[in-house]
């Protein structure tokens, strides 16, 4: 019984309870040229990939050189489940002009790494989201080109789903020019930012029924619902009702009891 009626309170309680973006320009840039048969190879940190030391070391040069700004997102609020919304994320030099206004709701990073080309990422748990994350591995996608302004800008279209858990991550990528043994320039990706944000996604009042009666269809379960519920709320108009009674029968109890046993 505890247990319907406990179930019951969680169900009652539950009752109350991007702008547009810059030119997108493709450089297919390959991967850092990796160690050929008999080369001398590292792993390089920098680049998260096996490479010779050569390379390895004019990465760590370039991304010790690397200016810093900052990134914004701007998550949407509020959230209703099956409705899309937009995401905006933007980075740039401190300076750099803006297109999302300042509030309670913009996240801010600071002294986020810059480069000349840089992709971005949004991954969703409990979210669909257009365009999607590339597949493949973590590599950013295509780069783009930074604004005239030195700042970048992504927007997403995201739907929040029917699951338990409503998270997204952004991923930051900046595609570095790596000097080959060649002496010529290919690119290397490197994360720069990840951060998640939760998203607390809010049910309409028809959802929300429905879910309930979802809930009830499914069987026995939903039958200790519906049976914990009736007795939860029984039991608070008995005990209602039967207050009153109560107090009268101790008021005439103490009656009583001065009238058997007189003050001397």
């Amino acid at each position: 019984m505890l247990r319907i009626i406990s179930r019951a309170a969680l169900v009652v309680a539950a009752a109350f309870l991007s702008a547009a973006a810059v030119a997108q320009l493709p450089l297919n840039a390959p991967a850092p040229r990796t160690a050929a048969a008999g080369e001398e190879s590292v792993y390089c940190h920098r680049l998260l990939d096996v490479t010779t030391p050569e390379i390895c070391q004019d990465a760590n040069v370039r991304v010790q050189n690397l200016p810093v700004g900052t990134g914004r997102l701007a998550p949407p609020n509020p959230v209703f489940r099956d409705s899309p919304v937009t995401v905006y994320f933007e980075v740039g030099t401190t300076n750099a002009p803006s297109n999302l206004e300042a509030g309670p709701d913009v996240r801010i990073y600071n002294n986020v790494q810059l480069a000349g080309h840089m992709s971005a990422v949004l991954v969703g748990e409990g979210f669909r989201i257009d365009p999607p994350a590339p597949s493949g591995g973590q590599n950013g996608g295509s780069p783009r080109r930074a604004a005239p302004g030195g700042g970048f800008q992504w927007r997403w279209s995201v739907t929040a789903l029917d699951a338990p858990r409503h998270n997204l991550r952004i991923e930051l990528y900046a595609h570095i020019p790596i000097k080959n043994k060649n002496g010529g320039d290919e690119y290397g990706v490197r994360p720069v930012l990840t951060r998640s944000v939760h998203l607390p996604v809010q049910r309409t009042a028809g959802q929300f029924f429905g879910d309930l009666g979802t809930w009830v269809s499914r069987g026995t379960s939903g039958v200790e619902l519906v049976t914990g519920l009736i007795v939860a709320f029984g039991a608070l108009l008995a005990a209602w009702f039967a207050l009153p009674g109560l107090r009268r029968r101790r008021r005439k109890a103490a009656e009583n009891y001065d009238r058997l046993h007189p003050a001397p």
